[in-house]
């Protein structure tokens, strides 16, 4: 694939300064930096940042500007530049595989990260530069409306010439800065976030190029000037989800659970249930289908045969856990109404998962739970409850309760991802988003952590 280039600038000192017209005045001023940077990203209260220097270790030569168009407005909506050494099409198809535009799926890394080391890659984000370092901002009257200060363009000048280039381009409208022999100004009109990717060579030694676009860039629909192919292929969610089960990703929901901030909710370590033997599991998988049939004539949800066994298990490792938590030690010999009173203190609230428990244990005479079901209950309480079986019938109609709760709310969240097809991480959160279900099924390690 041929593609020409817009214009060209050369590097001569190893290193170019980039950002805004005060972020390269700083990064002029700045020591060189060398190799890969190691900005990390910072909390700030509800902002997270990286501390930039404004200047990078550089491939010298020659560097050419491309402009990346929206195949449908046929308008500027990105630009890259590239080394003339290296392929353009190549180095912007690896930066967007290593981190990508944030406002899409699959973008990669948000942040510096181990991530983008290995793959030498330099991630900016909308709060790294700009307004938000004001470093060399007194040296500019931003106010004045000649410097049109709306955000919508970065630079980049080599190191030596830095000082040159901002003064040549001080005082300028975004859209009337000039490239020169040894910088380049990027305009995006309309653009507010603006963020940027550097691409090192394998040695993480010098950069050797850069992608410069905005919130509003859609990589789907962007194309180089001149050319057809858009930088990624548009995908319906239905293909995504295909595409990630090939590629092995990960959705067993853990790491969400692992990064989840509220631990006011987290089961402590010392707390968890099990991991319990299989062959004390209560359901079988036929079983749980015959219950999520109820369900998926409504929400035409089904599970993702390539992980039914091990949502199967977590289903199971959660009904276990919460037998083996509040059941156990509970006194069968009472009454049914006041067993249901003192285990779900609750229940006098309407339409809560208290009251159904409730129901259901009082109701267990009644109770038209599968035999085998009630087998394997009574089986796993063993010696501790007393072989009371209208108790434990009822404590199998609660746990088909809770079962059926989890399922309808796990169809909602496949439904809310776009899938036609549940996977771990929907019966995880599932638990996990709802304040009624987490305190009764939260209490499982294969829940927090897998088997």
């Amino acid at each position: 694939m041929t593609i020409n280039p817009q214009s060209s600038f050369t590097v001569s000192s190893g290193n170019l300064c980039y950002g805004e017209i005060h972020n390269i005045l700083t990064g002029g001023r700045l020591p060189k930096c060398s190799g890969l940077p190691s900005a990390k990203p910072q909390d700030s209260g509800t902002v997270t940042s990286q501390q930039l220097d404004f200047n990078v270790a550089a491939k010298n030569g020659t560097w050419n500007c491309f402009e990346l168009l929206n195949n449908q407005s046929k308008r500027v909506c990105a630009w890259f530049l590239c080394h003339s050494d290296s392929d353009p099409w190549e180095q912007v198809q690896h930066i967007l595989r290593v981190a990508g535009s944030p406002y899409e799926s699959d973008f990669g890394s948000r942040f510096n990260d181990e991530n983008t080391e290995e793959a030498k890659v330099f991630v900016i984000n909308r709060y790294d530069w700009g307004g938000y370092d004001n470093r060399s901002e007194s040296e500019f009257n931003f106010s004045d409306e000649a410097e049109d200060w709306n955000g919508n363009g970065v630079g980049v000048a080599d190191y030596s010439h830095a000082e040159e280039v901002v003064k040549r381009w001080k005082g300028k409208p975004n859209a009337e800065k000039e490239a020169t022999e040894n910088g380049i100004w990027l305009h995006i009109p309309s653009a507010e976030y603006l963020f940027g990717r550097f691409g090192f060579d394998e040695s993480g030694s010098d950069a050797v190029s850069f992608l410069y676009f905005t919130d509003q860039t859609n990589f789907t629909r962007t194309t180089f000037a001149g050319q057809s192919a858009t930088l990624k292929k548009f995908e319906t969610p239905e293909e995504i989800f295909e595409r990630r089960l090939n590629e092995d990703w990960d959705f067993s929901g853990i790491d969400h659970l692992d990064n989840f901030t509220n631990q006011s909710v987290v089961t402590p370590l010392s707390e968890r249930r099990g991991p319990f033997n299989k062959s004390l599991h209560l359901l079988t998988g036929e079983e749980i289908q015959h219950l999520f049939e109820k369900l998926k004539s409504e929400k035409k949800i089904s599970f993702t045969s390539k992980f039914e066994e091990e949502m199967n298990d977590l289903l199971n490792e959660v009904l276990l856990s919460y037998l083996d938590k509040f059941i156990v030690g509970s006194s069968a010999n009472s009454s049914l109404e006041q067993a249901a009173s003192s285990l779900f203190p609750k229940h006098e609230q309407k339409n809560t998962v208290d009251q159904f428990l409730y129901d259901g244990l009082v109701e267990g005479a009644n109770s038209t739970v599968g035999e085998e079901f009630k087998r394997k209950t009574k089986e796993f309480l063993g010696e501790r409850l007393s072989q009371n079986d209208a108790f434990v019938s009822g404590i199998c109609k609660g746990m088909e309760v809770l079962l059926k709760e989890v399922l309808e709310l796990a169809c909602n969240n496949a439904r809310d991802g776009s899938r036609k097809q549940m996977v771990p991480q929907d019966l995880r959160f599932a638990i996990l988003h709802d304040e009624e279900l987490m305190p009764y099924l939260s209490n499982s390690k294969v829940y927090w952590s897998g088997r």
